[in-house]
């Protein structure tokens, strides 16, 4: 569940590449009121600097699905 996953890169800080992919993956499939509001406190985490992305993801990726 994408909420389960989110929590999981809450409490650890970091948001791997390969993280970030099966999210998205599986936000396409489907998407709750409570996935979307652990995509909120996630997106707020990474501009707050509590959360730390991979930078390895390319720029194409990137415009998949935005956390801004």
């Amino acid at each position: 569940m994408i909420s389960d996953i989110i929590k999981q890169v809450l409490r650890t800080g970091y948001l791997s590449v390969t993280t970030e992919q099966k999210l998205r993956v599986m936000f396409e499939n489907c998407s709750t009121l409570e996935e979307l509001d652990a995509l909120s406190e996630l997106q707020a985490a990474i501009l707050s600097g509590q959360v730390t992305r991979d930078l390895c993801v390319s720029a194409h990726q990137q415009g998949s699905v935005s956390v801004e």
